[in-house]
């Protein structure tokens, strides 16, 4: 449960940074390169000075003392370890969870708080009687942290002087020590182990069955099928909770015919609740895959509680056809594509290029985990046009899964670095095993001739 906890709070931490699908109205400076933003913290002081007390003496570690996430709130203390943000004299700093801490990003004052961000987007953190506030929300969820200027913990201390020295954080905190205060059991509730895969046979396009039965929860596929309505294929999940606490029911990942797709289905139920609900793919979403009928299903399952601890999680296969009529959909390579890396744990094509309503600016990379573990898939050390631009990039595949993934940037951050069209990509490729944390792919600098990919037009 420990390890669960820490990723918990970075799946929320991390709705600030990188990951985060959301725009800014705040924009960086001209020059936002870690080199040059001690010279622009330096500046806004300077211009600021005086203004408000609570900017005086803003350099240093905030502590963490509440966590907000889709109306439920929470002690940070409770995670068992620091929260905090630590913002450094030269205008870099860290985001920390307990026992690691998020990628570098870069900080500088402005006349009501501080700014902080990564790659192009800053967030505006207000200053208010000595509580420093970040917010941010996505897709209708809002984050929300409440930090107050303290000390770190000798254990966070460490992870900074790690990051510092280019040391891995995975051989601190919750894979080596235990900390010596923190409660990580505050649920009334405990951990069930999923087991095995759970997995169910249909026939004729439509697959039922139980998927938990445990003192926690009941979740069962109730149906599947093509809705003309929605022009979607459609799946039909009961939940129903036995506790006497809120949990949250969701498909975490998912995949259809072997390529991962979200299925978007989440319920929060209250003590004795049961809803049903449906989730699904659009049919153009099928199209895009190639796939023209639905013959293999896997999702991952969770339970959260209120404490944001995975109480549950198990996979389930569904084939609707039966498992012997199962077919994994394969992508033909095309003269236009541009192979960026294979070898034996990956295989990355840049396919096409275009902008869309939510991407802006992409570029679309197909993506095959060669492998028989769960791998995340990232860039560092992006260049777009020789300029350092980092994108909103980074994929978690499934064991033997594909996905075609959108590696974009907002119109802003483009028009700010003066780059009108996408012409030329360049990244070091990252690769590493979701179980153990691994590095399995480092690559050097890879590049992309962005400008001779054909335009696509991104859903």
């Amino acid at each position: 449960m420990k390890k669960i906890t820490a990723l918990a709070l970075a799946s929320i931490m991390g709705l600030t940074m990188a990951a985060c699908g959301g725009k800014s109205d705040v924009l960086t400076p001209t020059e936002t390169e870690a080199g040059t933003a001690a010279e622009t913290v330096a500046e806004t002081v300077a211009e600021t000075e005086g203004e408000d007390e609570a900017l005086e003496d803003v350099a240093g570690a905030w502590i963490g003392v509440q966590v907000s996430m889709s109306g439920a709130t929470m002690e940070a203390s409770e995670f068992g370890g620091d929260v905090a943000l630590v913002l450094q004299e030269d205008g870099t700093g860290y985001m920390i969870f307990p026992g690691q801490a998020m990628d570098k990003f870069t900080w500088k004052t402005n006349d009501t708080g501080v700014l902080i961000g990564e790659g192009g987007i800053y967030y505006e953190c207000p200053i208010e009687d000595g509580q420093l506030i970040l917010e941010v929300t996505e897709d209708g969820n809002t984050a929300r942290v409440v930090y107050e200027k303290g000390e770190l913990s000798d254990l966070s201390d460490e992870v900074v002087e790690a990051i510092e020295n280019d040391d891995t954080t995975t051989e601190i905190g919750y894979y080596d020590k235990e900390y010596e205060t923190g409660d990580y059991e505050s649920s009334n509730i405990s951990a069930i182990e999923s087991g095995d895969a759970v997995v169910l046979e249909g026939a004729d396009g439509k697959v039922t069955g139980l998927i938990a039965d445990n003192e926690l929860v009941k979740i069962e596929l109730t149906d599947t099928y093509h809705s003309d309505e929605y022009e979607a294929w459609v799946l039909q999940i009961k939940a129903e909770n036995k506790t006497d606490e809120v949990l949250s029911v969701m498909v975490s990942d998912s995949a259809v015919n072997g390529v991962m797709s979200p299925v978007g289905f989440g319920v929060e139920l209250e003590p004795g609740e049961s809803l049903e609900d449906i989730g699904g793919w659009m049919d153009y979403e099928l199209e895009a895959y190639g796939i023209s009928e639905v013959t293999d299903v896997e999702l991952e399952v969770v339970v959260m509680n209120t404490d944001y601890d995975f109480v549950y999680q198990g996979t389930v296969k569904a084939y609707p056809n039966g498992e012997a009529n199962a077919t994994i959909a394969t992508r033909e390579d095309k003269d236009t594509d541009q192979l960026l890396y294979e070898d034996d744990y990956v295989k990355v094509l840049a396919t096409e290029k275009g902008s869309s309503d939510y991407y802006d600016n992409y570029v679309q990379l197909y993506v095959v985990n060669k492998t028989d573990k769960s791998i995340y898939v990232g860039g560092e050390d992006v260049l777009v046009n020789g300029k350092d631009m980092d994108p909103y990039w980074g994929e978690d595949l499934a064991a033997g899964k594909a996905v075609y993934s959108y590696m974009y940037w907002f119109d802003d951050e483009l028009q700010e670095q003066g780059i009108e069209s996408i012409d030329s990509l360049e990244l070091k490729l990252e690769v590493f095993d979701n179980v153990n944390f691994d590095t399995l792919v480092k690559t050097d600098a890879l590049t992309i001739d962005a400008a001779s990919l054909p335009e696509g037009e991104a859903q």
